[in-house]
């Protein structure tokens, strides 16, 4: 007749801490991860705008005033889950950010500035308040 064996204690305590281990090393990567794919929506919605400005500016050269010039939706019109609105005015496109979390506080903006480049529109974009790691990798 054979005993039935199972695992000792200190086996299951050496399995317990492994996956502590790779716990605590895999969450805040998967936090970031998570809310570098929430901003990234901003930019998602920006590329319409920045099209719309960029095409705009070529056609009759100068800055507008607001998206309304630029033939866009009203900046309260381009929203998404985490976007609260896209707004240009004059060659500073604002993207404003909400309900993201986890280092990113309500009402962040991130601004894509932009410039003429021989017969383009290059855009830079800026932010104070979202850390450079939550950002796109052409934004840091």
């Amino acid at each position: 007749m054979k005993r039935q064996r199972g695992f000792t204690l200190l086996e299951l305590m050496f399995a317990v801490g492994i996956v502590g281990v790779l716990a605590a090393i895999a969450l805040p990567v998967y936090f970031d991860y998570s809310t570098r794919a929430k901003v990234s929506e901003g930019f998602s919605l920006a590329d319409r705008v920045k099209t719309g400005v960029t095409e705009t500016y070529l056609m009759s050269p100068g800055w507008k005033d607001d998206n309304s010039a630029y033939g866009l939706s009203d900046a309260d019109q381009i929203t998404g889950q985490y976007v609260t609105g896209v707004e240009a005015i004059q060659d500073v496109i604002t993207i404003t950010y909400t309900g993201v979390g986890r280092g990113v506080p309500d009402g962040s903006t991130v601004l894509l500035v932009g410039s003429p480049n021989g017969g383009s529109v290059s855009w830079v974009c800026k932010s104070d308040n979202i850390k450079s790691k939550y950002l796109p990798a052409s934004c840091r």
